[in-house]
């Protein structure tokens, strides 16, 4: 089997390219040619797993061993005293924030339920108002027949007699 290789030369890759010629290729060198690319790729990613693990203990040792430093001393390193104020002066005006929030919302909870006592409190006097000129057109409607029935009685018992 003859294989023409072209190799492409570029900044950020190496390919190798295989191009077939007209020659055909027997299936056991083909798996057997297979079966050593899958291994070296096992090995591949093995070798990669571990790096990678040894590169995540080594980052998070870093870590602890800054946190331990800051919990010793957080003023000590002035790369992060700007940052730790920065985050000190955050949380301070969110408190701030909040609790502004928090009077407000409690404002306006009192002063809703002072619209619906309000509100309550003139409808009942409306309520009454609306009963007393009830009461009031009641009795003088009784009033005024009285007065036509005392005319009417005068008349008849005046006239009749």
């Amino acid at each position: 089997m003859k294989f023409e290789k072209q190799k492409k030369n570029n900044i950020r890759t190496k390919c190798v390219r295989f191009y077939i010629l007209e020659e055909p290729i027997d299936e056991n060198l083909l798996q057997s040619r297979r079966a050593i690319l899958q291994q070296g790729l096992l090995i591949v990613e093995r070798h990669f797993s571990a790096t990678k693990q040894q590169l995540f203990r080594e980052r998070s040792e870093l870590y602890e061993l800054r946190i331990s430093q800051l919990k010793e001393m957080p003023d000590s390193h002035p790369d992060l005293k700007n940052g730790i104020s920065e985050l000190m002066e955050e949380i301070h005006n969110r408190r701030r924030t909040t609790n502004a929030l928090k009077e407000l919302k409690m404002k306006s909870v009192v002063q809703w339920y002072d619209a619906e006592k309000q509100m309550i409190e003139q409808t009942f006097e409306m309520k009454k108002v609306d009963e007393k000129n009830k009461m009031r057109e009641k009795l003088e409607n009784k009033l005024y027949d009285l007065q036509v029935g005392y005319k009417y009685f005068q008349n008849f018992f005046f006239n009749n007699f």
